[in-house]
């Protein structure tokens, strides 16, 4: 059985951008979601953090299955409460 994915906003609905020109037919950007079944979860894409001055000073924080990644503010903003 597929998993029902319900789109609550984007980077090209919330933070349009041309480097988002895809976004909207591919939906592959950083977005927030959530998943049938999982009502108390959102499930986050972001922009994984590679920069190691930024992996270090975070590293405290990063607990064991876990990445930092960086999602674009208005794009939380724009999360429903």
């Amino acid at each position: 059985m597929p998993i029902e994915i319900t789109t609550l906003t984007t980077a090209a609905i919330a933070a349009p951008s041309d480097a988002d020109e895809f976004c909207d037919v591919r939906r592959t950007c950083e977005g927030v979601h959530t998943v049938a079944g999982a009502d108390d979860q959102y499930f986050v894409i972001v922009s994984r953090v590679t920069d190691p001055r930024t992996l270090n000073a975070f590293k405290g924080y990063i607990g064991a299955g876990e990445v930092l990644g960086t999602v674009r503010r208005p794009i939380i903003d724009e999360v429903p409460r």
